[in-house]
């Protein structure tokens, strides 16, 4: 069942924290709780707007999905908090309709603004075939900068809890 938001709070959650839009944030200060930040300001009808990071932050342990609203590109990513940058995993699911046909090893930038650098690629898991191939990929390294990025009043976009499966990272980063 999915959950629903209520009163600007995600049923059954902690308490939604409040941050201003425009206004930067330390993310290692950032009280507990439910959190949207995204490149460009919040649009008046949609989600969001730009690249977002959709995330709980629960000490200083951050669990979330970095991506692109209304779309299937998004990378799931767990990891520490430190000024305005996230370090620690990510994994993503590559499936027919989002493929990485190939796993780079190495350091690369994934989105277009150049936020999320991910590094040490390798293939966790696979089910199914043809069609129906999924490939869970986990990369070791990732560091999100989240500098200039405009934090919303309320996660418009759904929570991290129902797109992301962080059982499925093989280590978790110390807190």
């Amino acid at each position: 069942m999915a959950q629903a938001w209520q009163g600007g709070v995600l049923a059954g959650t902690s308490r939604l924290a409040e941050a201003v839009p425009g206004q930067p944030a330390d993310l290692a200060t950032l009280a507990d709780g439910l959190y949207q930040w995204c490149s460009q300001p919040a649009p008046a009808k949609l989600d969001g707007a730009g690249v977002c990071l959709v995330f709980r932050k629960s000490g200083s342990l951050i669990e979330g999905y970095y991506g692109y609203p209304h779309s299937d590109r998004f990378i799931c990513l767990r990891g520490t908090a430190k000024h305005d940058r996230i370090q620690g995993q990510a994994l993503v699911l590559s499936w027919p309709g989002e493929e990485w046909p190939t796993i780079p090893k190495g350091s690369f930038q994934w989105d277009e603004e150049g936020h999320l650098t991910l590094a040490e690629g390798h293939v966790l898991r696979q089910s199914g075939n043809g069609g129906e191939r999924l490939t869970w990929i986990q990369f070791g390294k990732a560091s999100l900068t989240l500098s200039g990025f405009y934090a919303y009043r309320q996660p418009r976009m759904r929570p991290a809890s129902e797109l992301c499966d962080f059982s499925q990272l093989v280590a978790k980063p110390a807190q």
